[in-house]
């Protein structure tokens, strides 16, 4: 029996990442990244890279809702999701949490590698407006997302202690990371709550890939090899290097004679 997984590609958000672009300019929220913090000649690369983070996140938010559901009505007449014959909004509402949670834990980290220091969030967005996010469609909560982005990071931009105001890109990764942690713990504790138990069992059986991120439910667990960061890299030294002792030393002469010349 093959195995039930849940597997979406960078090419899967490729019709998702013009509609996410197109609502990240509908509400203005590229121009307003910038005028956070700007540096000496403008937009830096740091800003576009976060722009790109909300806009992969957007596109993942409706990729995987999209995903999900497709899975649970074709799983109507077999194993996992098939305790009921058709979808109804508890599935609608479940599919819309754990999208949303995969994204804003994946935008997390991407800001994350920005930030001079990754935040450390135990807490959780519990406004209404998350839980609301079971009500919407992913198009309306891709522009809900984006306008709370906007007003948390105006929040900081114009904070009333001087030392916690947004001065340069590094501060703006660092506001947007714990914006995405406290996002993903907060849809994760709706989408583990009792009322979605069913879900929850029928989702954790599932071999989940988002873009290379694994997850086992609503927790992540391991990053595909291609996609693991780059370790630290350290010194290497002549003694450091076994085997064709004899090509090492002759590629040294030629280094010193080389620089004998300049």
């Amino acid at each position: 029996m093959k195995r039930r997984e849940l597997i979406c590609t960078e090419a899967d958000l490729s019709q998702e990442l013009p509609l996410a672009r197109a609502y990240i300019k509908g509400q203005g929220f590229h121009s307003f990244i910038i005028s956070c913090c700007t540096g000496p000649y403008g937009p830096t690369h740091d800003h576009l890279t976060l722009l790109d983070t909300v806009e992969h996140a957007l596109a993942q938010m409706m990729e995987i809702s999209k995903k999900l559901a497709n899975t649970i009505m074709n799983e109507r007449q077999a194993a996992g999701f098939a305790f009921e014959s058709k979808t109804n909004p508890i599935d609608d509402a479940f599919c819309q949490f754990f999208a949303i949670f995969t994204a804003a834990d994946s935008a997390a980290a991407r800001s994350a590698v920005l930030s001079d220091e990754d935040p450390e969030i135990k807490g959780a967005f519990r406004q209404p407006w998350v839980r609301y996010l079971g009500d919407n469609d992913s198009k309306t909560n891709c522009k809900t997302v984006v306008a709370e982005l906007s007003a948390f990071l105006d929040f900081h931009q114009m904070h009333p202690d001087k030392e916690r105001r947004i001065s340069e890109p590094k501060q703006l990764a660092s506001c947007m990371t714990a914006f995405f942690r406290l996002l993903a713990n907060g849809v994760k504790e709706i989408g583990t709550d009792a009322e979605y138990e069913r879900h929850r069992v029928a989702l954790e059986s599932m071999q989940i890939d988002i873009c290379g991120r694994h997850y086992a439910g609503f927790d992540f667990s391991s990053k595909s090899a291609e996609n693991e960061e780059p370790g630290e890299l350290l010194p290497i030294h002549y003694e450091d290097v076994v085997g064709n002792k004899e090509y090492i030393e002759a590629g040294l002469r030629l280094a010193r004679d080389v620089a004998g010349f300049d």
